[in-house]
């Protein structure tokens, strides 16, 4: 863009605020970064250091002051101290005038201009707006604004805590891929979803920007109503990569909306089909939702320390298919307990686990790391295909010393149909006698999402832990209680418990090597 390098003058903003306000009042008008207090899913955010990161969240959760707050970080050097992600404090080492460079960008000027703009530079349309925003107006430097824009900004200069300068460059999706190219950058800030089209390749330029910086790109986004997922939905949703990482919030999980609040949304949007994408970031679908019950009707927040010793625990499995493969399905294992007093009859969903690209010693490492690692474990029906060493997929994990059922998990009646299962956890739900953990979010984010398609079929796409629940709401009969005799562990099919989990038995299974099979 071709800039108009008539500016407003930081020094004399400063100069008339500090004769009009004392120093709290400035400190919290001009230093907000200071006041920033993340709740718990947005300190996920910060402390991540994938290279590519989203957070995902509905409407006006705080997903664009977050991912504000971080580039205004990066960008001064000031970090809070409870802040323990990545940091920019080392100039990469190449020739360019400034330590550091940001790029911010949304849909539109309109939308970069009134988001991210807004939000890292504050509102410069008011005479005093300057450095009302997250980068503290004593580190701003200058600010010059977009020709034929009204009230763009198109570049930020800001000095850093270590005396040099960074800059921030605001940019559109609508300009095209082109402006996306060229320079290296450190972070790079993309807010909402550009959809589908051509200018879908704005990401990867994105990406070759830093090839010199070792920089990062951050996402926010809530999904748009009616489009599926998009492609740079997909990068998180269908595409693993270790250096890649998607943090979903909710608005159970926000904390600048009142309870009271938080009821009167719920309600409000009680029965529009758009409900679980407002409320919580879930992604836009093509058909209807498969579950549609609110997540305030099937969510618990008990400690598993408060069950009484006469509950039932069990493991359900969701094998992998493809191991370590870029194109394999997730390995899903999924800790519940039942409350089997008739007048219940609750599972509780205790504990998740969803792993890609892992081999089967490494999913049963993950388990022997639980306490609860010798509850008896449910598995589906693909467990019983054939490995090298003549046996089953299920006798990988029986050799690694975990407790596994001889025979893989049916109804009652033998029966193990899909739609069953389904119709299974419907009931439940129906009834609050099956119910996920408020501190799940990889759960309550493949709950969000499962649907149906155009001709009413449930899309079976990223439903792993969903898949590992239905086997646990077939297979409640299978769960088992602690042995008494056996010093708090689990008594295994056909065996004697207490021989099985004495100590002297548990060090003797614990010295299988799971990594070696010996």
């Amino acid at each position: 863009m071709d800039t108009d390098l008539e500016v407003q003058n930081p020094n004399e903003i400063r100069r008339h605020a500090k004769k009009m306000h004392t120093a709290l009042e400035y400190n919290q008008r001009y230093r907000r970064l200071g006041y920033y207090k993340p709740n718990a899913r947005q300190l996920l955010f910060h402390n991540a250091v994938a290279t590519e990161l989203a957070l995902r969240a509905g409407n006006q959760l705080g997903k664009t002051t977050a991912a504000a707050s971080q580039l205004a970080m990066d960008a001064t050097q000031i970090y809070p101290t409870w802040y323990e992600g990545r940091k920019f404090l080392v100039k990469p080492p190449i020739e360019r005038p400034h330590e550091f460079v940001g790029w911010a960008a949304s849909t539109t000027s309109v939308a970069t201009r009134d988001g991210l703009q807004t939000k890292i530079c504050g509102d410069i349309r008011q005479s005093d707006g300057l450095g009302q925003g997250m980068v503290p107006l004593d580190n701003i430097i200058g600010v010059a604004r977009s020709r034929g824009i009204d009230a763009f900004v198109d570049t930020l200069t800001i000095r850093r805590e270590s005396g040099g300068t960074a800059i921030v460059q605001f940019k559109t999706y609508e300009q095209g891929s082109s402006q996306f190219q060229g320079s290296a950058v450190d972070e790079i800030l993309l807010d909402e979803d550009y959809g589908f089209g051509p200018g879908v390749d704005i990401w990867k330029h994105c990406l070759a920007r830093f090839q010199a910086t070792s920089g990062r790109l951050i996402w926010t986004a809530t999904p748009i109503p009616g489009l599926g997922r998009t492609p740079w939905r997909k990068r998180f949703s269908e595409e693993s990569d270790p250096d890649r990482q998607e943090i979903v919030m909710g608005i159970d999980e926000v904390d600048h909306i009142s309870e009271i609040d938080k009821e009167k949304i719920k309600l409000r949007w009680a029965n529009d089909p758009n409900r679980n994408l407002v409320l919580y970031g879930a992604d836009a679908t093509g058909g209807g939702s498969v579950f549609e019950f609110p997540h305030e009707a099937i969510m618990h927040t008990r400690d598993a320390s408060s069950f009484p010793s006469w509950f039932r625990w069990a493991w359900s499995f969701d094998f992998s298919h493809g191991g370590a493969s870029e194109s394999a399905h997730p390995f899903a294992a999924v800790l519940c307990c039942h409350d089997p007093d008739p007048a219940n009859d609750i599972i509780y969903v205790v504990k998740c686990i969803r792993l890609r690209k892992m081999l089967a010693v490494q999913h049963i490492a993950r388990i022997l790391e639980h306490p609860m690692w010798d509850a008896p474990v449910l598995w589906s029906h693909d467990g019983q295909r054939g490995d090298q060493s003549g046996g089953t997929l299920a006798d990988i994990y029986k050799r690694g010393g975990l407790n596994m059922q001889p025979s893989w998990t049916t109804f009652k009646d033998g029966g193990y149909s899909f739609q069953g299962g389904i119709a299974a956890m419907e009931e439940r739900f129906s009834k609050g006698k099956l119910l996920f953990p408020k501190w799940e979010p990889d759960l309550w984010a493949e709950y969000d999402q499962y649907h149906t398609d155009q001709n009413g079929l449930i899309v079976k796409i990223d439903d792993d832990l969903l898949s590992a629940i239905r086997g646990s709401a077939m297979g409640v009969r299978h769960f088992r209680q602690m042995d008494p005799k056996s010093n708090g562990g689990f008594a295994r099919h056909g065996d004697n418990g207490a021989a099985l989990n004495s100590a002297e038995a548990i060090r003797e299974r614990n010295d299988f090597n799971v990594f070696t099979g010996e």
